[in-house]
Formats: C-alpha cells, structure tokens, sequence
C-alpha cells in the first residue's frame, strides 16, 4: 500500500510545524533580582525588575515552637503553646506566653548587671530594664533602686546594714549648652567656667537644707551655687533630685529619696533585697530569678529577672530573641532561645519555631508603569505577569529574599505560524485520507 509521496512530506511538515506552534515546549526560568533602586534598572534579559517591599509575618507556622527537657533518664519535647505542662520531679511548669525577649545577655567583656521589671498597679506589666553594678534607676519621684554585685553573702547582707543614705551616689553638675560639668567633690570653691564666659562655684552644702518659700516641705540635702555673669553676681540654693528644665545646675543624690530598694547579688541565683523608707530599713527579702516581690507601701511589684557578673542589656526594640515564659510555682522563668537553662535536675532549651512568610513584591518595568503582587504560600496564590507579549509566573515557594525571584517563563504563542501549522496539518490529513482512498479504490 503506497501513498503519494508529495501527501507524505506535506503531512510530515503539518505536524512538525503544527506540533511545535500549537504545543511549544517550557523554557528555563529566568533569575529576576531584587532591586534597591524606584527606578528599577533590569538586571537581567527580563522586561522588568522586582523590588521586595515588605516581608509578611503570617499567623501560620512552618515549624511550631517547641521546648527541650534533656534529664538522666532521657529526653521529652513540649509544644511552647499557652498552658502546655512540663513534667517535672517536683511538680509542672506551666507555658505562660511565647513572644519578644528582654534581658541580660551574658558577655564576660560586659559589666555586672541586674534585669528587673516593674508592674505598677495603674499602667500593667512594664518592660525589662537593665542597671549596671553602682548605678541607680529612679522609679517616680520619690523611689530609687540600687544594684550591687558583691563578693559573697556575707558581703551583700553587710551592705544592706549600712546606711543606703551615703554620699557615693551624689553629684553636682554645672550646664554648659548640651553639655554638663558633673562634680562629685563638694568642697567649697569647686566649679567651673562655662563657654559662655560665665562661672558657676560651689559655696555651701547642707543635709537638711529648708526652702524658705515652702517650709512645709521639711529638710532636704542642697547645695548653694555661687554664679558670675560678667559684673552680676547671684547665690542660688539648688535641692537634691529637684531638677528641672532649664536651671544651670543640677544635683543629683538618688540615696536622699523617700524610697529606696537596694539590691545585692553574690551569684546568678540568689539576690539579698532591701527596702528604705526615710533611710530606715523596713522589709528584707531574698529573691531568685523570675521572683516577684512587693514591697510594703509602694505601688508597683518588682519582678526580679536575674544577675550575671558579666553581661550587656538587649532592650525589647533591639532585640531579635524570642523566649518562651514559664510558670513555675511563684515565679516567672524565661527560658530564650538559645539558652540552655537549668531547672531542677533537667536542662531546658526553647526553639522559637518558624512563622510562615509572604512577600509583598513590585514589579518594575522598563516603560515605567509597575505594579505589586503579594506572594502567598500556596499554589494557587501564583502571580501572572504579561509584558512585552510574553507570559511570566512569580511564585512564593520560588522567592529567595535576599536575592530574588527565580520566575517562570512562559513559552510564548506565535499566531501565525500557530496558524500556518495548524493549516499544513490540516493540508496532509486531508491529502492522507484521499491516499488513502485511491488505494483502496485501486485494489
């Protein structure tokens, strides 16, 4: 049985050209890098440049947060999900919340510091803050807290004993523009000459000065400034912690305040804590880390963190950590990512998990115009883009964020040769069929 030989090619050509006009086969992906620049210059063969605009923390987990127990006789693994339990010898800690963390971030290079939060009864739980060895945080207008790191328990609890009124703590310092001249010798004549031309000595110093303008107000420590500027000459009495805008001297005495708490750590475990009022002590207590105290007559509770000999404080804005917070009987522990901390006979690690992302990304094109696409997880979140008469698929699982896109290039539709193909395949079956006819009718 044979055919026409001239119905066999045009047939053959028919479906080459057809074939490959009606079913054009995948290109490779194209790399479309992210660029820094609104007026996003391409970077590569594509039509249009990519800016990633925004990561989108999703409520949706990749991997859950979990916490680690690692005792003798084995290890366990608890989603950190609110109200989870850990099984411990002595009893259960609870998860209380999982989210930013605040602290003391152990560093041998750093100073000796404390972390502690305060929860006032009007304004709710406030943040961790962090105070070096010998500095003092005033709380109000009338509270002060001291933290010292001592040598030993002996040591903290001689410090306690002591008077907290010393004179360690106070200073006078003379303004000069943005800068201030700070003093800790009250000797008579201590002073300085400002930029200004002018000059600020110290004449008097009194413990239980009276503003004769308020004697209801009782003694208090002030110094008495001497001021010359250029023939003026003015005496000026300034109280202690009384600062305020403007004024050209200040006196800070944070240990001649109403209140006063005094902290003192020997160990990264137990802390000796003090509390003042009138500069006679009226409550003791030892704390632990995650501690919460009260102490009698004041308005906040103290939620003790820790101390570490050597450390520097991440502040909740800087902070890139995650912990997760534990209750364990009355105390709060925070255990950060990270972090291998020792509860009972059991080490305990955090890892903060994986939150699902999507991206928020513009597409640049050469003529100027641009839109944005957000890139979801999930198949059918796949953006098309059409520019320049070819087809382009940006999609999430293909997003590299510290680089780009890897996009899907479409294969691009050639009507006229779709045409052209579509007519020659039509051409040799038809020419096919009357071959084969005329054999049939032959035989």
């Amino acid at each position: 049985m044979k055919g026409s030989p001239v119905f066999f090619a045009v047939l053959l050509t028919g479906l080459v050209v057809g074939g490959f006009a009606v079913f054009p086969s995948n290109l490779p992906n194209a790399m479309a890098h992210f660029s820094e620049t609104e007026s996003g210059q391409s970077q590569s063969e594509l039509p249009f440049t990519l800016r990633l605009d925004e990561t989108v923390v999703l409520d949706e987990w990749s991997v859950e947060p979990a916490l680690h127990l690692q005792g003798a006789g084995g290890g366990s693994e608890v989603l950190a999900e609110k109200g989870r339990e850990l099984s411990l010898a002595s009893g259960g800690a609870v998860v209380k919340s999982v989210g930013p963390w605040s602290g003391l971030y152990p560093d041998a290079r750093g100073n000796a510091m404390a972390a502690l939060a305060l929860d006032f009864d009007e304004g709710g739980q406030g943040d961790a803050v962090g105070i070096r060895d010998g500095e003092w945080l005033r709380v109000g207008t009338d509270t002060a807290i001291h933290f010292r790191w001592t040598s030993s328990e002996e040591q903290a609890r001689k410090r306690l004993a002591d008077t907290p009124a010393s004179m360690d703590s106070a200073r006078w310092g003379a303004v000069d523009g943005r800068t201030v001249h700070w003093f800790s010798s009250f000797a008579r004549g201590e002073g300085t000459r400002l930029r200004s031309g002018d000059s600020l000595f110290l004449l008097d110093f009194d413990m239980n000065w009276r503003d004769a303008d308020r004697p209801g107000l009782g003694g208090r420590p002030a110094v008495q400034i001497r001021g010359i500027a250029g023939e003026v000459v003015y005496d000026q009495w300034y109280p202690a912690e009384a600062n305020q805008a403007g004024v050209p001297v200040i006196f800070e005495y944070p240990a001649s305040r109403k209140r006063l708490l005094i902290l003192c750590a020997w160990n990264e475990e137990e802390t000796l804590a003090g509390a003042y009022q009138d500069g006679q002590q009226t409550q003791a207590a030892k704390l632990q880390p995650g501690s919460a105290w009260r102490p009698e007559g004041s308005e906040y509770t103290l939620r003790w963190r820790r101390a570490l000999r050597g450390a520097v404080f991440v502040p909740l804005e800087d902070s890139p950590f995650v912990a997760a917070t534990l209750r364990y009987g009355e105390r709060e522990i925070y255990v950060r990512q990270g972090e291998a901390l020792r509860i009972e006979d059991y080490t305990v690690r955090f890892s903060p998990g994986k939150r699902l992302e999507a991206y928020r990304v513009s597409i640049l094109r050469r003529d100027g115009s641009h839109e944005q696409a957000l890139l979801q997880p999930g198949a059918p979140t796949a953006f098309h883009i059409k520019s320049e008469g070819n087809r382009y698929v940006l999609r999430h699982e293909n997003v590299h964020p510290g680089e780009g896109v890897e996009v899907e290039v479409l294969p691009r539709w050639h009507w006229p040769l779709m045409a052209a193909g579509a007519t020659l395949l039509i051409v040799g079956m038809m020419g096919s069929a009357v071959s084969q006819r005329r054999t049939h009718a032959s035989v």
